[in-house]
Order: structure tokens, then sequence, then C-alpha cells
């Protein structure tokens, strides 16, 4: 999966979402974490990590 429109690429804002749903994902916030990797792909369409960790998001998500 692709998430919607890329924005201006922005490496830094990337990296922070990335981040930042990794932290939120150790606290069992799937969703919230999704939403951050999302935006961490919006800002860098060829961060491999998020893109990766969005997609698995997703996965989880739906079995859920």
């Amino acid at each position: 999966q692709t998430p919607a429109k890329t924005v201006q690429r922005d490496t830094d804002k990337s990296r922070a979402f990335y981040s930042e749903g990794l932290s939120l994902y150790s606290q069992g916030k799937l969703k919230e974490a999704s939403a951050a990797w999302e935006q961490a792909v919006k800002y860098d369409d060829t961060n491999v990590l998020a893109r990766n960790a969005y997609n698995r998001a997703q996965i989880e998500l739906k079995e859920k």
C-alpha cells in the first residue's frame, strides 16, 4: 500500500515521524503509530523503514 500524496520532501520530518511511530507502537497505540508512519512516508517516499512499518501496521489493523 502507498499512503496518500507526497508533500515536499523533508527527510528530517520523515525521520521524526518514523521515530514517533516507533514510540507509539511500543505503547500499543497501533492506529496512532500507523498515522505517524504515513506522515513519514508522505515527507520522504524513499524512507523504506517507514514504508515497511506503515504496511505492517495496516496488516495488523486489518487483522484486529
